[in-house]
């Protein structure tokens, strides 16, 4: 996040991960997350980045703090581990 794009989308925060997709049925689009979203928090901790999002991830239910349409707001997203057939791997999807 730029400080124009920030400008553009008429809020103060920098700092965020920018969604720019979601795909269909995934927890991500159950919650309402949307394209153009801007995440700044999880669970009330702020996040920089798309790893420090990553990281700040956990499973079962999260709430993100958000800006949309000029607009804070917070979502709930249930976070669910893949069925995978290489277990030794853990990844999320949201």
């Amino acid at each position: 996040m730029t400080a124009q794009m920030a400008e553009y989308m008429g809020i103060d925060e920098v700092e965020g991960v920018l969604v720019t997709a979601v795909l269909e049925g995934t927890p991500a689009s159950s919650a309402g997350i949307k394209a153009g979203d801007l995440i700044t928090a999880v669970n009330g901790r702020k996040v920089k980045d798309p790893m420090d999002l990553r990281n700040s991830l956990k499973k079962g239910v999260q709430k993100l703090d958000l800006v949309r349409n000029r607009k804070k707001m917070s979502l709930e997203v249930n976070i669910v581990a893949p069925e995978e057939e290489d277990s030794s791997r853990e990844t999320f999807r949201m």
